[in-house]
């Protein structure tokens, strides 16, 4: 099965990599999936690599696109994303109007205040520089937690979720740990 998936993983960059000279070289083609495609949404855009980008560029070489995404957000560059796609978007695309949308109703007023102190620092060009703004009340206040390993950081985590458990702040059953896989 292993195999099968990184065989099907190349078969697909092989056809995008094929889709991207096709475009480029034969102008029959792209005219006709210009005109099939007259408009381009693309979610994301922020994890889009170099070849995806290509293709978006030339279909939508007349300016129709809409693309949503997050500077702050291009997490994927371990799989190719690049993020100069997402930074670049103003320069290939001028007349494009960019929208932000700072009003977040997922997160604590905490949690966006720890998040605008980091985006802060990021620099950001000021077409895409944005400061999130809470659709809910508060919550505790997030902290960060420097451990050596792996190890170290789930002893932390248990005697955090310990200490809550112990002073009646909560009960086990209230709480969840999140966890994004890495290898």
């Amino acid at each position: 099965q292993h195999k099968l998936r990184t065989a099907n993983a190349l078969d697909f960059d092989d056809i995008i990599c094929h889709t991207v000279t096709l475009l480029q070289k034969e102008p029959e083609v792209l005219d006709y999936y210009q005109k099939k495609f007259r408009y381009v949404l693309v979610d994301e855009y922020q994890d889009t690599n170099k070849l995806q980008s290509d293709i978006l560029d030339l279909l939508a070489s007349s300016g129709r696109i809409s693309a949503v995404g997050d500077d702050a957000q291009c997490i994927y560059s371990w799989r190719g994303a690049e993020i100069g796609n997402i930074l670049g978007f103003r320069e290939r695309y001028p007349s494009a109007f960019i929208y932000k949308i700072e009003r977040n109703y997922r997160s604590t007023p905490q949690i966006l205040a720890f998040a605008n102190s980091i985006l802060a620092e990021m620099g950001s060009d000021e077409v895409y520089r944005k400061t999130l703004i809470p659709a809910r009340g508060g919550f505790e206040k997030p902290f960060v937690m420097h451990t050596m390993d792996g190890v170290s950081q789930a002893r932390r985590v248990c005697d955090a979720i310990s200490e809550l458990v112990s002073a009646q702040r909560c009960k086990y059953s209230d709480i969840a740990v999140l966890y994004r896989s890495h290898f």
